[in-house]
């Protein structure tokens, strides 16, 4: 399905294969999307989309931009911004404060994203009206919080969500960018922000006159409950948020400190591996048509030999920590040589479309980069794009 500019409703995909792209030129916002029960070989591909979570309506314990569950066939989320609700600290007992995750995925067995920016929602600010309690401060979202699942992430921004700020209580903590919760995390070229904690607050106690609360912590770059996890990264840039201040001076009073400055990573975490692969970006125009040229371009080491692999399907093969993990399916995969990076980093190829796809239909290819530093004799898997195909009918 190609996608118009405009407003549109959630997207739901429930136990089919569908491709679902932005038209050449076009910036479609969705309000979220839901992708269920994909079964075993099927795919869903999401390209260029906005998907706003903030849009939902109603009120639900989390409003992600994208959430995906129970999936055994892979889900692949390319070029899109995707953005969590902020929290809503206008219901009782402020079960709606905390922000939504920007990426909700529990029991996927194959997610990955490319060159997408993913924000999280932030808590909202306490807010008090002639004595009453109007709106409860809530914690930052996660920028992706996942649990059972398999996730690859190349080359994007993950933003966890700001805490929010307290006028008489305590600062709520800022959001992580990456949560996982068991499962497989594969992250090579990304910026991570976590979320600044909020404000503490003060008040005067009856007894004890002057009384003053801590500030929320910031959020981490990648938190890791428990010990169930298998960590891969590479080129990891992390920007940790400010931790929140108390409402008065730090010390003076029981609870008056500010929040914990964020890791990138928990202080004991073994199942961390350190690729030592070198970052080259890959990027294709699309969607194409029949007849149409298109233009691939991978940027990295300059003098480095690029080869790109072609397949009819994602895959996933851990051949990890020397040359970094497979995304496309090898199996029946083609290799096209790509040229010598120039003294920029740079290596790219253009090429016509032939008349490959059946009548009013499309074909996906996945691509990625294969590297040869002949000085080093490193050799790296990197960046992996999706090509979309049309009839050039359509």
């Amino acid at each position: 399905i190609l996608v118009r500019s405009g407003n549109y409703a959630h997207l739901l995909l429930t136990g089919r294969s569908l491709a679902v792209a932005a038209g050449t030129g076009h910036l479609p916002v969705l309000a979220g999307a839901s992708v269920d029960q994909v079964p075993a070989g099927g795919l869903v591909v999401l390209d260029g989309l906005n998907l706003n979570g903030g849009a939902q309506p109603g009120l639900l314990v989390t409003k992600p931009g994208l959430r995906v569950t129970t999936c055994t066939g892979p889900v692949w989320v390319e070029d899109c911004t995707v953005s969590g609700a902020d929290g809503d600290g206008t219901a009782p007992l402020g079960l709606f404060a905390d922000g939504s995750p920007g990426i909700e995925a529990v029991d996927a067995a194959d997610l990955t994203l490319t060159r997408c920016t993913v924000r999280a929602g932030d808590g909202p600010h306490e807010q008090w009206i002639l004595g009453s309690l109007l709106v409860s401060n809530g914690e930052g979202g996660t920028a992706i919080e996942a649990k059972g699942s398999s996730l690859a992430v190349y080359d994007s921004e993950l933003h966890g969500g700001s805490g929010g700020n307290s006028s008489e209580g305590f600062g709520r903590d800022g959001g992580h960018s990456i949560w996982l919760d068991s499962g497989d995390l594969v992250a090579v070229g990304n910026e991570l922000w976590s979320g600044d904690g909020g404000l503490g607050g003060n008040y005067i106690d009856p007894v004890f006159g002057f009384q003053c609360s801590g500030g929320g912590d910031a959020g981490d770059g990648i938190g890791l409950p428990g010990a169930g996890q298998s960590v891969h990264l590479a080129h990891i840039v992390f920007n940790p948020g400010t931790p929140g201040q108390p409402g008065g001076t730090p010390g003076s009073g029981f609870f008056c400190w500010p929040g914990a400055q964020g890791a990138l990573l928990p202080a004991l975490a073994p199942q961390v591996e350190w690729m030592p692969i070198d970052l080259f970006q890959l990027t294709s125009s699309d969607p194409v048509r029949e007849q149409q040229t298109v233009t691939i371009t991978v940027n990295g080491s300059p003098g480095v030999v690029t080869q790109l692999v072609v397949s009819g399907a994602p895959g996933w093969l851990d051949l990890s920590p020397s040359v970094g993990f497979a995304l496309v399916e090898l199996t029946g995969a083609w290799v096209l040589p790509l040229g010598v990076t120039s003294g920029t980093g740079q290596a790219s190829m253009t090429m016509q479309i032939p008349d490959l796809v059946p009548p009013g239909e499309s074909l996906g290819l996945f691509l990625q980069v294969l590297a040869l530093d002949p000085v080093s004799g490193q050799i790296s898997l990197g960046s992996a794009t999706e090509l979309t195909i049309l009839d050039a009918a359509l």
